[in-house]
């Protein structure tokens, strides 16, 4: 009876560990990570924003709004909303080797022309030729070419430039993507800002060349899009993405999440019984704590799977573990011994495409 007890007591403890071990090491990076930019805020002349501890400092930076934000895994991003939109849709994040051979795409990467820019980034947009003619500015490669060699990670949306940053925190790191991020924003605004220009200019030139039809009745509105598709309807490319990622997820929880659930459940059951009672709906506890101990490790091991082969991103083919790069240092290879659990199940942590 007491080898049963110190038995459960031990695989409690175990399963504690090993779940707990990633949120602490996360923990003990946001706190880390906290303390080095509140300590640089003065340095860079960044103020520090108050009413969330996510947003860390918020100011301007060479005449741009900028503002630095903790992610829930401890690292940070520097952030700068863009004044003037860039083309619609526009999504342009890093380029992952072999995603491009990974089945089930369901995003079309917009190839440039440009080698350097369409082997280091995913480039996504609704309308391509915008896309390409404003990636092919000299300016605009030039400063994004920049600030991927200080933040390979970059992203660019149509409304922001977000460059994550990776920890340890070092001032001249910092410096030297505040600087480049800030490049990076004038160019995409004042090249952005000729070309509608350029737009406008043209269909002015069209609409005088062309001579003035006559109507037998008042012209109609032409319907907008979301009277067309119906009001707040979504992008059906990225509605197809989320209920795919949505059927992938229901697989993991059947067979990862639930049974490591109920794995615990019953050997924290059994632990408390067996005080009392050394029977279990009948049975010896020593068999309902072997069938829970069976559930956790089935379910772990299910998680570690189902996380790498199947709870795929379906836009760019990779897994959405969370990257650690503190935990996989102590790997061999590129990408090192993953332990942790944690699944980006909200955003995909490559792609960046909103999943649900």
């Amino acid at each position: 009876m007491r080898l049963m007890n110190a038995l459960l007591l031990a695989g409690l403890v175990a399963v504690g560990a090993v779940t707990s071990l990633p949120w602490a090491l996360r923990w003990v990076r946001r706190r880390r990570t906290k303390s080095a930019w509140l300590e640089l805020s003065p340095k860079l002349e960044l103020p520090l924003a108050g009413g969330s501890n996510e947003r860390l400092l918020s100011g301007r930076y060479r005449g741009h709004p900028v503002e630095v934000r903790l992610t829930p895994h401890g690292t940070s991003q520097v952030r700068v909303p863009l004044k003037t939109p860039l083309p619609a849709g526009l999504h342009l994040s890093r380029q992952v080797p072999g995603a491009m051979r990974r089945p089930g795409r369901a995003v079309r990467d917009i190839q440039v022309g440009d080698p350097a820019l369409d082997e280091g980034f995913l480039i996504q947009g609704k309308n391509p030729a915008a896309v390409i003619r404003l990636l092919r500015e000299p300016g605009v490669r030039e400063a994004l070419l920049a600030l991927q060699a200080d933040s390979p990670w970059v992203l660019i949306t149509e409304n922001e430039v977000m460059a994550p940053l990776a920890s340890p925190v070092r001032e001249e790191t910092c410096r030297r993507a505040l600087r480049s991020t800030a490049l990076l924003t004038s160019a995409l605004e004042e090249t952005t800002a000729r070309h509608q220009l350029l737009a406008a200019t043209a269909r002015d030139q069209a609409r005088r060349e062309l001579p003035a039809v006559p109507s037998p009745r008042p012209a109609e509105t032409a319907p907008s899009r979301d009277e067309v598709l119906g009001q707040g309807s979504e992008d059906p490319a990225l509605a197809l993405i989320r209920d795919e990622f949505a059927r992938r997820m229901r697989i993991h929880n059947w067979f990862g999440t639930y049974p490591t659930v109920a794995g615990f459940v019953l050997l924290c059951l059994c632990a408390v019984m067996s005080t009392g009672s050394e029977t279990l709906l009948g049975q010896p506890l020593l068999y309902w704590a072997l069938a829970g101990g069976g559930l956790v490790v089935a379910g772990l091991l299910g998680h570690h799977v189902i996380s790498r082969k199947i709870l795929l991103c379906p836009a760019c083919g990779l897994d959405v573990i969370e990257p650690d790069p503190e935990l996989q240092q102590f790997g061999k290879g590129e990408e090192g011994i993953t332990i942790s659990l944690t699944l980006s199940t909200d955003i995909c942590p490559n792609c960046r495409t909103v999943l649900s």
